[in-house]
């Protein structure tokens, strides 16, 4: 067996994983240039579709680590928003979430991301099994600047 060559499906499957990669910097370059715009307006799209293109962009990532994404996201709901931005807010979100499985090492390494629909409101939960967010820090954790790492991040920073 030949460990230099790659099969033409995971060849296609890098290949797609990059090219979304790649929109997704270009998006992210374009919403970067607008984001201080005041006429910017938010628009409709599918919650299903935006996490599972935020979550296929660091999958490969998440699950070299030996950690496990799970989604159960509703069918056909439609948000009023700025997808692009709730799709940075979700990839941070479960990037912080991975660094902390990474951290803590539980035996089990997963990442739960999944919706409640109650009374009409939507509940997007992303839940890891790191033991969640220190009591201690809970109330700081949105405020601009804060960080639990060595550099400062605005993650979950929201305007």
């Amino acid at each position: 067996m030949n460990h230099n060559s790659i099969d033409k499906e995971t060849m296609d499957y890098c290949h797609e994983n990059a090219s979304m990669q790649i929109q997704n910097m270009s998006e992210t370059i374009h919403n970067f240039m607008n984001f201080f715009k005041p006429d910017k307006e938010k628009e409709v799209f599918d919650l299903k579709t935006l996490i599972k293109k935020t979550i296929n962009l660091i999958r490969t990532a998440v699950e070299s680590q030996g950690i496990r994404i799970k989604q159960k996201i509703d069918e056909d709901i439609k948000v009023l928003g700025y997808p692009n931005e709730f799709g940075q807010v979700i990839l941070n979100i479960v990037n912080n979430a991975k660094d902390a499985i990474l951290e803590k090492k539980p035996e089990v390494k997963e990442i739960h991301v999944y919706t409640i629909i109650k009374d009409n409101i939507v509940l997007l939960n992303i839940e890891d099994t790191a033991g969640g967010i220190p009591e201690d820090i809970k109330e700081k954790v949105f405020e601009p600047y804060f960080s639990t790492k060595g550099n400062v991040e605005l993650d979950l920073v929201f305007i």
